[in-house]
């Protein structure tokens, strides 16, 4: 077991070097780098000759090196709102929409060091420092050229009257808009506290009990909303590996808060051990309340509701201390197909199909 855990732990070492070799270092800190490092960091920098291009001040800032390696310590390139991953190493800075930049706690750019650095989503690709909205962008240049005093066809009021009036937020309330939940609602990826079930970009696929996300070979998929009861801080297994769970919408199987026929595709993986609330295999699996019938049959009923007609609701359930036909009796319907007699393991796939009538057993 220790040799295990030795393998491990070097493993982890070997593949965090590889993924960001700027982050090498004897005592596991950030190290300065060289020009090699900095063109393999940021490829858009890298010039013909294989220099560095000069700097685009408008675009980044003149510690830029260390700001995205801090944030990349505190932060591991994930958006503190929503969670989801913004951008890799490598990646250009505008690659996508959801850009990762960085808000200085106190104010002072200088002070790179990760405790002073929140990784924020920017839908508008420009630095905390910067004018953030195309919106803010178009009153400053409206202002300059007088476009911003004439009269709009419709109704009948210039740009100016219509702020006072609210229908156009003021520069300053644009800037101070992008870190509340309002500002990310309809762009995409939408942190927790502004998904709601009207959202107009949610993506296809659900997954109400996600965990940890361990079957996923894409555990950042912008096609799944990950959703589960609890959110946890890291937790070490008995393996010594650690465990995050860390949901897109902290939410409840059995009262999930989206439309009716909201995805095509749900993936229902519940717990399925009874267990204590501190083990770890309770922590990485969650466990079944006492009534556990009363409870599947409204997850099922919430899956079966939220799933559109004509959709697929994709079922994983581990016979460990129930029974595969208990459990069934609590769907809404047969399954269509799935593993029948895996004799190697206790987990199953189940696949349910939902038809346009309704729900009538296959």
């Amino acid at each position: 077991m220790r040799l295990r855990l030795l393998a491990v732990r070097v493993h982890v070492r070997r593949s965090r070097t590889q993924f960001l070799p700027e982050l090498r270092s004897e005592d596991g800190g950030l190290m300065l780098v060289d020009e090699d490092s900095r063109t393999k960091f940021l490829p858009e920098l890298r010039s013909e000759g294989g220099g560095l291009m000069p700097m685009d001040e408008e675009r980044y800032p003149k510690n830029w090196l260390k700001i995205t390696l801090g944030v990349k310590q505190a932060a591991g390139w994930k958006c503190e709102e929503c969670g989801r991953q913004c951008r890799g190493p490598g990646d250009p800075f505008d690659t996508h929409k959801p850009t990762l930049i960085v808000h200085h706690k106190d104010h002072v750019p200088e002070n790179w060091d990760p405790s002073n650095l929140i990784a924020l989503c920017a839908p508008c690709h420009l630095r905390a420092d910067a004018r953030h909205s195309a919106e803010t962008r178009r009153v400053s240049g409206n202002a300059k050229s007088g476009a911003d005093a004439r009269k709009d066809a419709e109704t009948g009021r210039s740009g100016c009257e219509s702020r006072e009036r609210g229908e156009i937020m003021a520069a300053d309330e644009k800037h101070n808009a992008v870190s509340s939940p309002a500002h990310y609602a309809g762009d995409g990826i939408e942190c927790k506290d502004a998904m709601r079930a009207s959202t107009r970009r949610t993506p296809p696929v659900l997954d109400p009990c996600c965990g940890s996300r361990m079957f996923y070979f894409d555990k950042t998929s912008p096609s799944v909303l990950f959703c589960d009861r609890r959110e946890e801080e890291t937790e070490v297994l008995c393996d010594g590996r650690t465990l995050t769970v860390k949901p897109d919408l902290v939410a409840d199987v059995a009262d999930l808060p989206f439309k009716d026929g909201s995805f095509p595709l749900v993936v229902f993986d519940p717990p399925h051990l009874f267990a204590g609330s501190t083990g770890w295999q309770a922590k990485k699996y969650g466990t079944l309340p006492a009534n556990w019938r009363a409870w599947m049959a409204r997850a099922f009923s919430e899956c079966w509701r939220v799933l559109s007609e004509d959709g697929t609701l994709v079922f994983k359930w581990c016979e460990y201390h129930v029974k595969l036909s208990d459990v069934l009796e609590c769907a809404p319907s047969k399954p269509l197909f799935g593993n029948r007699r895996p004799y190697s393991s206790k987990t199953h796939w189940l696949v349910f199909f939902k038809p346009t009538d309704g729900g009538a057993d296959v």
